[in-house]
């Protein structure tokens, strides 16, 4: 139970060799969400066509088919529109570096406005069942560890999934980091409050907590997760 809950321990030191198979084993469990939303997007600029609206329609529709959301996807193919009339560009093989770019930029600018000094920095993952969060979770973990060296905690705050707990405590383990639980059934707010309660006291710098399947674009959904 133990060795289950705390994984190899936060101090333990990996072999190289170690983390690059765990690298390789969290991008093999994501390999779905790569052939569905990112392959749908990156088929459409596989090639040197024009440019032209219906493009930009069909990377909507991509877009939202992926739940990223109406206003974040206006967001980013108005952005990138944006930058392809800049430059001139003509191809639409051309247009996806400059898409990615966006997306970054997007990335980036939400982070900036959303980290804060205090500790422990908390991220709640949302998502519809089969998405891929559980896995995603991991990786996170994985890379706030082992590239930017900060103490982890996960939270297993899917209580309603069949197996949602132990598949997060697996891959803690796998992941090198530990995992506060319940059980399936239990009160996801008090393994929320459990896990908070426990990455003050422990001095964790990032605190990742699974959620049970929800569509993150539905608003009166989301609401739910509010304090």
């Amino acid at each position: 139970m133990f060795k289950r809950l705390f994984g190899r321990g936060q101090d333990t030191p990996r072999t190289e060799e170690e983390a690059q198979a765990e690298e390789a084993q969290v991008s093999q469990s994501l390999e779905k969400s790569r052939q569905g939303i990112f392959g749908q997007i990156s088929r459409l600029f596989a090639n040197d066509d024009p440019v032209t609206e219906e493009l930009w329609d069909e990377l909507e529709e991509a877009l939202i088919q992926g739940d990223v959301g109406l206003e974040t996807t206006l967001y980013l193919v108005n952005r990138t529109k944006d930058r392809v009339n800049r430059h001139g560009t003509k191809k639409a093989r051309e247009v996806r570096d400059m898409l990615k770019a966006e997306m970054v930029r997007t990335f980036q600018e939400f982070a900036g406005q959303q980290q804060a000094s205090a500790r422990p920095y908390v991220v709640l993952v949302v998502g519809v069942n089969g998405a891929g969060k559980t896995t995603m979770i991991a990786k996170l973990a994985h890379r706030y560890k082992y590239r930017f060296g900060k103490k982890v905690l996960l939270a297993a705050g899917d209580t309603f999934r069949a197996a949602a707990t132990e598949q997060l405590e697996t891959w803690a383990e796998r992941a090198g980091v530990p995992c506060v639980s319940m059980g399936q059934g239990a009160d996801s707010a008090a393994v929320v409050y459990k896990a908070i309660d426990a990455a003050v006291e422990q001095d964790v710098d990032v605190l990742i907590i699974d959620t049970a399947g929800r569509l993150q674009a539905k608003f009166n959904l989301m609401v739910e997760l509010q304090a």
